[in-house]
């Protein structure tokens, strides 16, 4: 998570989705870009599992996104990591995106 003036980069080494058809799985590099963005709490620590996420834009609770995709309004981002560390990202913008060559992982678990 690297904040950069008034703009925050998230890169996702794995985030879980679902695919057009449904399927769980895994997809990796995934990035996340927040414009005209704050970042709050101790980012020297924001790193590993994160174990809960919440996004809200507006006053709309966002459980899932569209991959590649764009936000636009008053975004929060909520991330608490599995170490503990809770940081907050508010913005006006966000882009998805995923690598070109990065290939969707179907979930084989039971």
């Amino acid at each position: 998570m690297q904040a950069h003036g008034a703009s925050v980069h998230l890169r996702l080494s794995a985030a879980a989705v679902t695919d057009d058809a449904g399927r769980r799985g895994w997809l990796a590099s995934v990035e996340l870009e927040f414009t005209a963005a704050m970042m709050l709490g101790d980012r020297s620590h924001a790193f590993g599992k994160i174990a809960r996420a919440g996004l809200r834009c507006g006053t709309a609770q966002l459980p899932r996104l569209s991959i590649p995709g764009k936000l636009a309004g008053d975004i929060d981002l909520v991330l608490e990591f599995a170490n503990g560390t809770r940081v907050v990202v508010k913005a006006q913008a966000l882009a998805l995106s995923v690598a070109d060559d990065a290939r969707f992982t179907e979930d084989a678990s039971c």
